[in-house]
């Protein structure tokens, strides 16, 4: 039987999971997840990762795709554990760099014949448009896809369209953030 896989994953936020969950997303995201994340050191999110994989194969998934931050760290824990998993970059205003996703493009897709990286972003609404801008190159010069969070909810949507005229979608499309995948 094959095992499942998680298309959509945080690993290292299992230290958050019901915490605030009544919140609307960009207020629980806003008051609870980032002040929470910013006090995260490094080997935090490794432990925090383990922890993720051993929910996830007590619960028959053996692959995933995962965003996070501080990734140094964080794949560490799938390799060290031969999980198998896809990452990508939450990419935003406040943490790293289109030069640190370049190279950690590079270099995580050598790593491991179980991991591999795609380029990517947190979301429209955290990441400027130069730096958006900056993924659709890096994707284009690797003919990778790109990965992000995209129109999760009806606010993410409404302030898109305030500010750039069109929908998270649209925007990020007439970037040329989607022409390898």
């Amino acid at each position: 039987m094959p095992g499942f896989k998680n298309a959509h994953t945080h690993t290292p936020m299992t230290f958050l999971r019901s915490f605030a969950d009544d919140l609307p997303l960009q207020e629980w995201l806003q008051q609870k997840v980032f002040p929470n994340e910013a006090r995260l050191k490094g080997e935090d999110t490794y432990w925090l990762a383990i922890l993720g994989i051993m929910e996830y194969l007590t619960s028959g998934i053996t692959s995933n795709f995962d965003m996070y931050i501080m990734q140094d760290y964080h794949i560490n824990a799938y390799v060290d554990t031969g999980f198998r998993t896809v990452f990508t970059s939450g990419l935003n205003n406040f943490t790293d760099s289109l030069e640190v996703l370049e190279e950690n493009y590079l270099r995580i897709n050598g790593l491991s014949d179980l991991t591999s990286y795609v380029p990517g972003f947190h979301a429209e609404y955290t990441t400027s448009r130069p730096l958006l801008e900056g993924v659709a190159k890096i994707a284009d010069k690797y003919h990778a896809p790109v990965w992000t969070h995209n129109s999760e909810t009806e606010r993410e949507v409404a302030e898109c369209k305030a500010r750039w005229g069109m929908t998270p979608m649209q925007f990020t499309e007439s970037l040329g953030l989607y022409e390898h995948g």
